[in-house]
């Protein structure tokens, strides 16, 4: 999930055992204050493989919460990885970074999910 979509995609990879493999693109650690919802919290339940993906000029969501997700992962004993893509803004623009972000995500899917 991407953004916002990535904060619910940690959620229901926290929840749904089902889930094998899990990206998170530039994904929120938080809701605001809402304390119901807890991507963090909800996502070190998992048993997926993690995927977090940022572009190092993303000011929307910052590097900060990708390594939040990181911590507790690792605490958790789950597995993830983190991909800094460089030269990327909070969308993966321009068009090179763009194109490696989804170069890096069909790698990474392929090898957690075969």
């Amino acid at each position: 999930g991407f953004s916002f979509g990535g904060a619910v995609a940690a959620l229901a990879a926290g929840r749904d055992s089902r889930v094998r493999a899990a990206v998170l693109a530039a994904a929120p650690a938080a809701f605001g204050d809402d304390p119901k919802w807890k991507p963090v919290a909800e996502l070190s339940r998992t048993r997926a493989r993690v995927l977090l993906i940022w572009g190092s000029r993303d000011i929307e969501v910052s590097i900060e919460n990708a390594e939040r997700y990181a911590v507790v992962l690792t605490q958790a004993r789950v597995r993830n990885e983190l991909v800094m893509i460089e030269g990327a803004d909070h969308d993966f623009a321009p068009a090179g970074p763009r194109v490696k972000m989804a170069a890096t995500v069909a790698e990474w899917m392929r090898g957690s999910l075969s």
